[in-house]
């Protein structure tokens, strides 16, 4: 092996090592909509999402579920603006959180 052959070496593990860490954590939900009056359509890779209007936390210290959040099936109707507190849920892990408003003010 050279010095150069070394280096790639290197290069390639810490991208697998990266690669890895990565996919130890939950992503947290991706929102999409076109316009402020269409409904609101949430998404993640994988688990389940939980969401709540009020602007708290679908996750308990503890990291147990909030009896008022909501598992997320349909998209959210547009409507009086709210504030969108969601988590994705994948076993016992939890993403980060998406906070962001629902219709228009």
């Amino acid at each position: 092996s050279s010095y150069a052959d070394e280096i790639n070496w290197m290069k390639q593990w810490i991208r697998k090592r990266i690669a890895w860490i990565d996919s130890q954590f939950v992503a947290p939900p991706e929102v999409s909509r076109v316009a402020s009056s269409d409904p609101l359509a949430l998404r993640a890779p994988r688990g389940k999402i939980f969401y709540t209007l009020d602007g708290s936390d679908p996750r308990l210290p503890g990291g147990a579920v909030n009896p008022i959040a909501r598992v997320y099936k349909d998209p959210i109707p547009a409507g009086e603006a709210a504030r969108l507190f969601a988590r994705a849920k994948n076993n016992s892990g939890w993403s980060a959180p998406f906070i962001g408003t629902t219709g228009v003010k």
